[in-house]
Order: structure tokens, then sequence, then C-alpha cells
């Protein structure tokens, strides 16, 4: 995302002019004069940071040469300097870097160079249109945090329907949140016509799940289609793969789009004569929210006097209430953690009621939220019913029968509401997928760590009839948070 003049910011010249404000800093006479003192002491008169400015822009007294871009230009400049003003410059320059002389870059314009060291010079810093990401760049590189936030700054008043994508994808680089809440929020406002600009092409696969899964964003099935297809198509190219449907199915990976159907999604919830509560424990300590400024509010429930439902896939004779409820996509859960227990993808299975069952522990307390599925082999959205069950000790903590629509290789399933998973204690999750043929996992693993927790798979033998074990199935993925 660096390099070049992005389209549309060139349109915005005005805000070029908008430049921030120096720090003050005392002691700074004769700062911006370019009148040398009496001969032989161009120092008298000036501040320290005059001083500095005199030393970089006439290129005196250099022990460190940028050797920069394509035509190789020198550039001088002060290892004192470059390393009392970033870490990183003081950790090459010193111990074994000691005798380095030049320092490379090939990939800098001379343009963007000038810039950073003028700021780390003297604080002066405009970013322009033509080179405010390539100084984003560089100033995260060497762990500039002032000039970085100034170039981030620059970027807010530089959104477009040109610019969108360019910008929200620089917000998720360097973790921007108010970038990337205004990015948004724009697009939602816009996103007739920015989904069409060539910027949504180069967009990561995250912030293309983050647009296409939108709540408030009405894009049609063919739309959304037309957008994934151009995306892997683009992510083919930079493999130097042919963009046949195989590679492309492949570029897309996990899930591209997922939402909830609304219209034929229920919750059920146990309705015994003991009147139990679903998870077993009080409503004390619920999970913590995850913010999401553009997610929806539950729908209402529907009355008691509705009729009962019954998932006559699982062989039990369970009496459940149905809820009809909404919730947020899972792009409105940017922070869930995930392991996946399957290396591979191979195969083949036939989604029709069939059973679909892991046992699991955890090392530590934490909040399920959902889990994978694999989808279609075929390109293009599917559609799946998939009733759940998680139980522990033989008793029900969740059902729910959730209907999803998506693309891609994994498709994330999420609860209505995370269920506690208590550290060491064993749980089952037993699935039964409707929809059409998708992947098969292969290459399991029994221990899958993510840094974070560390979750153990055995196959689920109480489950009649399941053909998923840690070693071969469905069930690629569980999404969680720690408490």
């Amino acid at each position: 995302m660096t390099g070049g003049v992005y389209p549309g910011l060139e349109e915005t010249p005005e805000k070029e002019k908008e430049k921030p404000p120096l720090p003050t800093y005392p002691d700074t006479t004769g700062l911006n004069s370019e009148e040398d003192a009496p001969t032989g002491s161009w120092q008298r008169g000036k501040g320290v940071l005059a001083c500095n400015r005199h030393m970089l822009e006439n290129q005196l007294a250099c022990d460190i040469c940028f050797i920069v871009g394509v035509h190789r230009e020198k550039v001088g400049a002060h290892r004192y300097v470059l390393q009392s003003r970033s870490g990183v410059f003081f950790a090459m320059l010193d111990g074994p870097g000691a005798d380095r002389t030049h320092v490379d870059l090939p990939d800098v314009q001379p343009k963007v160079l000038w810039q950073l060291l003028r700021y780390l010079y003297y604080e002066e810093l405009y970013p322009d249109s033509d080179s405010v990401f390539d100084l984003l760049a560089l100033a995260e590189k060497y762990d500039v945090v002032a000039a970085r936030d100034i170039c981030l700054s620059y970027l807010h008043g530089c959104l477009t329907v040109n610019t969108a994508c360019n910008i929200l994808e620089t917000a998720h680089r360097y973790d921007d949140e108010d970038l990337d809440k205004e990015c948004m929020l724009y697009i939602r406002k816009h996103g007739d016509d920015v989904i069409q600009t060539e910027g949504i092409d180069h967009l990561c696969r995250e912030c293309l799940n983050k647009v296409l899964t939108m709540e408030g964003l009405d894009i049609s099935p063919t739309m959304r289609q037309e957008v994934s297809d151009r995306w892997a198509r683009r992510q083919c190219e930079e493999k130097l793969q042919e963009p046949t449907e195989d590679n492309k199915l492949e570029s897309l990976g996990d899930v591209l789009y997922v939402k909830r159907d609304n219209k034929h999604s229920h919750r059920y919830v146990l309705d015994s004569v003991t009147d139990r509560q679903l998870s077993g424990e009080d409503e004390e300590n619920d999970p913590p929210p995850l913010y999401s400024e553009l997610s929806v509010e539950n729908g209402t429930d529907i009355p008691d006097n509705a009729s009962v439902a019954s998932m006559s896939s699982m062989g039990s004779r369970r009496s459940l209430r149905s809820q009809y409820s909404r919730q947020p996509s899972y792009a409105a859960w940017p922070d869930l953690n995930n392991i996946t227990r399957f290396k591979e993808v191979e195969g083949m299975v036939e989604n029709d009621g069939t059973a679909d069952a892991i046992s699991f522990s955890v090392d530590r307390n934490v909040y399920l939220y959902g889990f994978g599925i694999y989808g279609s082999k075929k390109s293009g959205e599917a559609s799946y019913k998939v009733d759940t069950v998680v139980t522990r000790k033989k008793r029900d903590i969740l059902m729910e029968s959730i209907t999803i629509k998506g693309a891609g290789v994994i498709l994330p399933v999420m609860f209505e509401k995370p269920i506690k998973v208590e550290k060491g204690k064993p749980y089952t999750l037993e699935i039964y997928v409707n929809g059409p043929p998708s992947h098969c996992g292969t290459e399991g693993q029994a221990i899958v760590s993510d840094g974070c927790a560390t979750f153990k798979f055995t196959k689920a033998t109480a489950v009649k009839g399941n053909r998923t074990s840690d070693q071969k199935g469905q069930i690629p993925r569980l999404y969680y948070l720690p408490y």
C-alpha cells in the first residue's frame, strides 16, 4: 500500500495547506532565517534547531550516508541526530553497526527520506498527497511515532470515494481505531461507489470481510460475488497463478462474507419442567461486550404461545421453544481469538444432517463465541443450516439452530450469546449441518495453542453416527476470548 500517488488524493490539494503547527522551543532564534552570521561562524545567532537545519540542508560534517531510490541518490546525515531521535537507528548504528558507513533504501523516494530527516532534525513535517503513504511507512519502520501520527492525522481529511479503501487498509495496518471508524462510516454512506473502485481489490482479507459484512451497507449478492471474484483474481495474479476456480477459491481462504439469515435463524432454548438455567449458571459475570459501532440490536422474542419446534435430525425428543434473533456479522467481532485444528483441506463431505462432533478441553477459563464449519466446494455463496448442541457431562449447555450464508473455505458460526468454558473440564460440541457438499479437514492436531490458550481435542465417541474426529472431518475452528 505504499508508493505512488493514490487516486483521489490529488483531488484535495487544499488539505495540503492545512499544515500542523510546529512545536515551540526556547532558544529557537533564527530558526527560519537563512542569513549567515559573520564569516567563519554561521552558528552565531542560531538556536539548536536552526543549527540542525543548516547542517542537514548544507550536508555539513555528515558521518552516515543513505543510498536512496532506484537512482541511488546519496543523502548525508549525522549518527548522533539519528540515534537520539529513533531507537531503531540507535540499535542499527550502535554495537555491531558502529562501523556502518551507509544505509541502503532502494524502495524509498529521496523526497520521502528528506521529509523524515527534516522532522528528525528540526521538527518540521508537512505530509502531502503524493508521499503520505510512503512517509507513513518510513516513519513506522524507524519507530518515529510522532511523525507517524501526523501522517495518520493528515489522512482524516483525505477521505474520498477513490481513497476510502486505501485509507481503511492503512488504518487497519497501523491500528488507528478512530481512522478505521471514520473510514467505515464513510464507506457505509458511499458504499455503492466505493466497492466499484480499484482500491477494494487491494484490501487485506480482514478489511474486505469488514466491508462486505457491514450492517447498513446494502450490497446485492451479485455485487458481492463480483467483488470477491475480482479480489480473488488479483490474489492469483500476485501469486503468478492462473485465475482458475480452484485457485480463486484457495486465494479466498477463510470466509469472505458471512451473514446471519434473520428470516430463518432460530435460537432454541430448553423448556424443561425444572426451568433450569440454560448454562447451568446465573447471569452474573457476563462476558465483556465486543464493541462494534455497526452492530445491530437483538430482535424481539416470539411469544410463549408460539409453535414448538424440534430438531429431528438430532435423534432426540427434547422440548424446545424458538426465539427469532438477530446477530451481528462476524466482522462485528474483530478481536476474537481463534484456533484452527486441521492443517489441510482434502476431499469432500456431504452435509445431510449427519452428526459431526468433537470433545475438547482448554487450559484456562474462556468464553466460547462460536466455531467454524467448512464452506462449499463450489465457488460462490452457499447456505447452511447448522443445528448445534454443546454439552458437559451429558448436560446441555447450549442448543441453537443457525442458518448462515457465505463464501469461503471456513465459515464462522456464531452463538447468539457466548458460553463459559471452564479450565480443564471436558465439553462436547455437536453439530448437524444441512447444505451443499463442503470441504473436509485432514491432518488434525490433538493439541492446538495460539499462545493464549491450549485446546485438547478427542473424538466424541458418545455421539452416535459421529463422522468427525481429532484427525479428520468438520468443525475446523473455535472462536473464543479468555476471562
